[in-house]
């Protein structure tokens, strides 16, 4: 279980110092080219052109870099020039119907970055919303998502948890919660700023990414730091300590946190009565960078947890019996890429993962051990012909070791089995004129080396005007869909299928962005359990409009978002026989943020306000498949912070709480396995153990004064 821990490892990445580029961009006759995108391929760090031809950013890269400025109806120019302080340049660029570099793909995609100008979202805007500075909490409120506040994970679009993945640096990773047990919410185990960029695509993503029914979570780390950092993280749930260390063209980074919720047992009666043991972690997590003066570049990212606690809930441990559940979880995540420049615009690039995962459930004197290996190998290849194609293609292989131990009086091994899969892909964007861009793709998969099956994907992006855009995106995803009752089972079948059709309008104007997105998901071969036989004959579809409106105008320092989803999602799948509603996904979900920062006093506060109507839950004494709805859910959260600078140290404070008005949050019900003497199943409201969590912290980075705290730090 793993609470706010927002500034924990990335929190130095607010206040580093930097390289600045700056320069002008106009076209051949001498007009500035407003809205021009000047960025470094590399990295995806840029600026955008104002209304005299100006631009300027901050980099995190030195030496040779690759800079390049693209603009509607004018030819991609690029330069490669030595980046070292303060670098002015300058770009003239010649008319061309064929150059279309501004229109993107937005069908199914929100992104969060601070660098593209595309972005939705900023990554500190994913911090700041909520109170619990969680990165799926986040994502959460954005349309598509439903917040599931018994699991803590993200439900899109009527897909299950694991129906979305998340990807860093194009490498699938395979625990990305934290361990659990039931109604004790996981958290992501990555912080926000781990990433300079994070893409929410809650559908009709590109080809790149697969093993993906419903969503994609696509992170990219952090480039190579600029300066040397020390930084302190203190909380009211533990503490945190990082050193990174800069040397030439290399740095390497390390950082310790340890966090014990024994404080927060008190705050409710039901989490001092369930929790025997608090949750407590230890963490330690590492950072390799390299950058040649040829634009190579070569990062690692290594992550190591260790989490326990114990639970005394009956209803948890009904199936297993006995008085009290502990558990302990190993994780381990790891990866290595390197990237090669190829040519004046593309390059090619190799990556491997490695990662471990060890629960151990302990019931009194008997222990059910889950272990799993996973490796990852990725390559891929990205160019550019003339102005008219981009492309890129490669293949990503995975090999998975599950195993399934218990021990009573001795270990006995109940299962082993290991998975392996081979996907390959190519995809290129047509620019065909100004207004229009196609996008078409094809992935192959292949599932314990049975035949591959082929996923073609389509997106078409027509600009109707400056700052309307409209996308439509259609294809199919594909993922191997193994029920947790069969972990370390030998399974071997055909991989589920869903068929995608989204239609997408965007507008971005003065400060106000609106996003409408019609869908259509349509399921096929989805696992059944039928008598504890595991098939795939299951079925099933979602439909909907999501909206989104972010207005950045209207207040002065103000933030506003609205986001709205309507679906309806049924699905025969897993243990039901017939067509049914899902009961991860409810029907209405509205979620309201507000930030507003005042300059004078260097503070910021946000309000997120959420609500759905009822999800369905199955009344086992009734006839039918999730026939009855939860009651509606009501949560506002709220956040406070304040920046300073303490002895020259830039300080961050952070004060948040859950819940503030304390509604009542019954997330859904639990039903006993077992009937009454007179044939009834007992149910049991399913809540959250902390209804409000509240939390305070206090983040410094030692060194770094800032002498012009303002609105762009929060």
């Amino acid at each position: 279980m793993k609470f706010l821990l927002v500034f924990l490892l990335g929190f130095p990445f607010l206040s580093s110092a930097q390289n600045i580029l700056s320069g002008f961009v106009h076209s051949n006759v001498g007009e500035p080219l407003i809205g021009a995108n000047v960025y470094l391929p590399a990295t995806y760090e840029g600026a955008t052109v104002d209304t005299i031809g100006y631009f300027r950013f901050k980099s995190s890269v030195a030496g040779s870099v690759l800079v390049v400025v693209q603009h509607i109806g004018y030819a991609t120019d690029s330069m490669r020039i030595q980046l070292t302080g303060d670098t002015t340049i300058q770009f003239r660029l010649r008319p061309t119907i064929s150059s279309l570099a501004e229109v993107v793909i937005t069908a199914g995609a929100m992104e969060a970055s601070d660098t593209r100008k595309t972005a939705v979202l900023s990554s500190i805007d994913v911090v700041t919303t909520g109170a619990t500075g969680d990165l799926v909490e986040a994502l959460s409120v954005l349309p598509g998502a439903t917040p599931a506040g018994e699991t803590g994970q993200l439900l899109v679009r009527g897909g299950a948890a694991s129906e979305t993945q998340a990807f860093i640096n194009g490498l699938r990773v395979p625990n990305f919660y934290s361990a659990t047990i039931p109604d004790v919410p996981s958290r992501s185990r990555f912080s926000p700023f781990d990433f300079s960029g994070i893409t929410f695509a809650s559908g009709g993503f590109s080809a790149e990414y697969g093993d993906a029914l419903s969503a994609a979570l696509i992170l990219q780390t952090q480039h190579m730091p600029e300066s040397d950092k020390l930084s302190l993280g203190l909380m009211t749930l533990g503490g945190t300590l990082g050193y990174t260390k800069k040397i030439e063209n290399q740095a390497v980074s390390l950082a310790v946190t340890g966090t014990d919720m024994g404080l927060y047992r008190f705050l409710s009666k039901e989490a001092k009565k369930i929790l025997v043991k608090a949750p407590r972690s230890q963490e330690v997590q590492g950072g390799y960078w390299w950058n040649s003066k040829n634009g190579a570049t070569f990062k690692v990212y290594a992550k190591g947890n260790r989490t326990t606690f114990a639970s005394q809930d009956t209803t948890s441990i009904d199936q297993y019996g006995g008085e009290r559940l502990g558990i302990h979880n190993h994780n381990f995540y790891g990866q290595a890429v390197y990237q090669q420049p190829m040519g004046a615009t593309g390059f090619w690039e190799v990556g491997y993962a490695q990662s471990f995962d060890q629960t151990n459930f302990q019931i009194d004197d008997f222990q059910k051990v889950l272990t799993g290996n996973n490796q990852q190998l990725r390559t891929k290849l990205a160019g550019q012909y003339r102005e008219l194609f981009r492309w890129k293609t490669g293949l990503t292989f995975e090999n998975q070791e599950e195993q399934l131990d218990i021990f009573i009086n001795e270990n006995i091994r109940l299962g082993t089995a290991r998975r392996k899969s081979l996907a390959g892909y190519f995809e290129v964007d047509y620019y065909v004129n100004k207004k229009w861009l196609l996008r078409g793709g094809v992935r192959a998969d292949s599932y314990e080396w049975q035949r591959p099956a082929l996923a073609p994907r389509l997106q078409i992006n027509h600009i109707m005007a400056p700052g309307h855009q409209l996308a439509f995106s259609a294809g199919r995803y594909q993922q191997r869909d193994i029920p947790q009752s069969a972990y370390a089972q030998s399974v071997k079948m055909a991989p589920a299928r869903a068929d995608h059709l989204l239609l997408t309008y965007f507008k971005s104007a003065n400060n106000r962005l609106l996003r409408v997105e019609g869908y259509f998901k349509k399921y096929h071969q989805l696992a059944t359990t039928d008598n504890e036989a595991i098939g795939n004959t299951g079925r099933g579809f979602a439909r909907g409009i999501d909206l989104f409106y972010r207005d950045r105008q209207s207040i002065k320092n103000g933030d506003l978002w609205v986001s709205l989803s309507v679906i309806d999602s049924k699905r025969q799948w897993r243990e039901t026989t017939e067509i049914a509603p899902v009961p991860f996904s409810a029907p209405s979900v509205i979620s309201v943020v507000y930030k507003h920062f005042f300059p004078k006093l260097s503070m910021g506060v946000g309000l997120t306000y959420r609500w759905h109507n009822g999800r369905p839950y199955q009344n086992p004494n009734e006839p039918g498949f999730y026939q009855k709805r939860s009651p509606h859910y009501h949560d506002l959260s709220a956040n406070i912070t304040y920046l300073t600078n303490i002895k020259d140290h830039f300080t961050v404070i952070f004060i948040s709480m859950t819940n503030v008005p304390n509604f009542n949050q019954v997330h859904t019900y639990r039903y006993n396995n077992t009937p009454n003497s007179e044939g009834i199943y007992h149910r049991n409201e399913v809540r959250s153990l902390f209804p409000r969590f509240p939390f305070v912290g206090m983040f410094i980075d030692f060194g770094k004064r800032n002498n012009n705290i303002g609105v762009k730090d929060l």
